[in-house]
């Protein structure tokens, strides 16, 4: 019986088509996952009560801090400054 992890090394390695969909698939993961973990920030922080702490963290830029620091978001800069 051949091992999946060395089949599929094996194939990435001499199928570009499959190693671009496997890159494909996997950057769509991360980024899911980032917009899954984004949205329950924005919805935790929209239920904080009004109080003198959540009127401070609405002047801090967390949202673009957060946005930055997506991997994709790198992805693009960095593809960005090479172009």
């Amino acid at each position: 019986m051949t091992n999946l992890h060395n089949s599929s090394a094996f194939a990435i390695a001499n199928d570009p088509v499959f190693a671009h969909e496997c890159t494909v698939e996997h950057v769509w993961s991360i980024v899911s996952y980032h917009q899954t973990s984004f949205t329950e920030l924005e919805q935790q922080f929209a239920a904080m009560p009004d109080s003198e702490l959540k009127t401070e963290l609405e002047k801090v830029p967390f949202r673009q801090h957060i946005i930055d620091s997506t991997p994709i978001h790198a992805l693009r800069v960095k593809t960005e400054r090479m172009l």
